[in-house]
């Protein structure tokens, strides 16, 4: 889960840029950073909650 939430980091990263530079906008790197740790770390605690545990994987 760590992996793929390192990898949702950059991708999220990645369309940030990408969607912006379509609209023709730069937003602070300093949000865009802050947007993907907050989905990277919600992906962690997902991974992390005792439910998965409780299914047996």
């Amino acid at each position: 889960m760590l992996v793929f939430a390192i990898l949702s980091f950059f991708v999220t990263v990645f369309i940030v840029d990408v969607g912006a530079n379509l609209a023709v906008d730069n937003p602070s790197a300093d949000f865009v950073t802050l947007s993907a740790a907050i989905l990277s770390a919600g992906a962690i605690v997902a991974g992390a909650s005792p439910m998965t545990g409780l299914a047996g994987e």
